[in-house]
């Protein structure tokens, strides 16, 4: 079937005109038009392929959020980069359509993959030793559908790795993914991206990124392949209640060093966590995070983090943690496309900025395995907020708890009631 781009997925733009029209019916002004119409145009800049699951594989039922798919409207090369992004715990790809518009815009191929991510490593895994391998398994088994954890039960074909496979196979097969007539989209050579059998992937072309639960998957995948990049945004986040790192941030990496890049924030909740693992990582070999709201210049830096305060007190720590990247929160727009431009090129001297200082602040390209260090006075330290993942955990383990202090409390108040209507009858009789 012709594949055709969709414009239904604009629910940032929507949910902001939602906002106008309550504002201006308040306030009294009348631009509502006028907003709809450059919604619209927002909107028709984006136009993400959206394909189900379950239109790419017919045999999926669940996780049915659409994968999207930007086509730039110009190649970076050839056979660009192809830049695959997995969301966080139950997110959408339709949650990061600003940063795969970006990514787009660069020249790269951009899949926003739908996965099973429904539960976090940490939810499944955080009370155990971390010399167990429920850490290493559970991702393992999120990746390539093995059965190697039984915290949860991920098939072959619905694995981040089936769903790519099978994904890319779909575009190959359906031709152009541009919309008709659209002269304006580039022809990807999607198949370039696939192993001669077509039954894997050629990682040294993709770019993996993700973000929360999605980047901890992204520097998994990126241990096991040699990847062309690997970007955390906001993770790795494994981290037991025992606070020491776990057994596979410690392994060998597949993909060089100087491929490795990951931004943060202060205040969201998993900062901590995250910081820990970029250590345990050895990110740390290239120096401190440099904080992009401090320092103009990013200092050819892999670990970059924000110390914007978002406010909202005890959400804080939920607030910041997608304020940079997901729609939804999205905050200070331009500084964080900085961001994402900077991470998806630095040090890659064909990259498709022009010109060079748009892709890295000091213009520079570094050579393969020329690993920079950067010792910067505004490093970003940790606080943060409160973790809705750890109250979720005690609210679970405590619930029992509650459940019979409850029970309790009411037997305990019927047998008194009891008791007191007994002594009343027994008084009324003796009187």
């Amino acid at each position: 079937a012709p594949i055709h781009h969709s414009l239904q997925f604009c629910p940032l733009l929507f949910q902001r005109f939602l906002f106008q029209v309550v504002f201006d019916v308040m306030s009294g002004r009348t631009v509502l038009i006028l907003f709809l119409l450059k919604s619209l145009v927002d909107c028709a800049d984006i136009q993400p392929l959206a394909l189900s699951p379950a239109t790419v594989t017919p045999t999926t039922s669940t996780f049915l959020s659409p994968h999207l798919v930007f086509t730039p409207a110009r190649l970076a090369d050839p056979v660009p980069r192809l830049l695959l992004f997995l969301p966080g715990t139950t997110a959408k790809p339709s949650y990061y359509q600003t940063f795969g518009q970006t990514m787009a815009e660069m020249g790269y191929p951009t899949i926003l993959l739908s996965y099973p991510n429904d539960r976090t490593t940490n939810e499944l895994c955080m009370e155990l030793d971390p010399a167990d391998d429920c850490y290493y398994n559970t991702r393992l088994e999120y990746f390539t559908g093995q059965d190697a954890a039984p915290e949860v039960a991920v098939t072959p074909s619905d694995s981040i790795r089936g769903r790519l496979v099978a994904l890319l196979k779909f575009l190959a097969a359906s031709g152009s993914t541009a919309p008709d007539g659209d002269a304006q989209s580039a022809a990807v050579p999607w198949r370039e991206y696939l192993t001669p059998d077509a039954d894997d992937i050629v990682w040294s072309r993709v770019i993996v990124s993700g973000h929360s639960l999605g980047a901890g998957h992204a520097a998994f995948i990126g241990t096991l392949h040699k990847c062309a990049r690997v970007i955390s945004y906001g993770g790795p986040t494994d981290l037991p209640l025992s606070r020491k790192p776990v057994a596979w941030t410690a392994l060998d990496r597949a993909t060089p060093d100087d491929q490795w890049f990951a931004f943060y924030t202060k205040y969201e909740f998993v900062c901590t966590s995250t910081a820990i693992n970029l250590d345990r990582e050895q990110l740390g070999v290239f120096g401190d995070a440099v904080d992009v709201f401090v320092d103009d210049d990013f200092h050819q830096s892999h670990v970059l983090c924000s110390s914007l305060d978002p406010g909202w007190w005890l959400l804080k720590g939920l607030v910041s943690h997608g304020d940079y990247i997901a729609d939804r929160m999205l905050d200070d727009r331009q500084r964080y496309r900085d961001v994402w431009r900077y991470l998806a090129t630095f040090g890659n001297c064909s990259s498709p900025c022009a010109p060079p200082a748009s892709c890295s602040p000091a213009g520079v390209c570094i050579s393969p395995g020329e690993v920079h260090r950067r010792s910067s006075p505004n490093s970003c330290q940790c606080e943060s907020g409160v973790n809705p993942f750890i109250i979720k955990w005690w609210l679970v383990r405590l619930a029992p708890v509650f459940g019979i202090a409850v029970v309790a409390a009411c037997v305990g108040v019927c047998l008194r009631r009891r008791r007191q209507s007994r002594a009343r009858q027994a008084s009324k009789k003796s009187a």
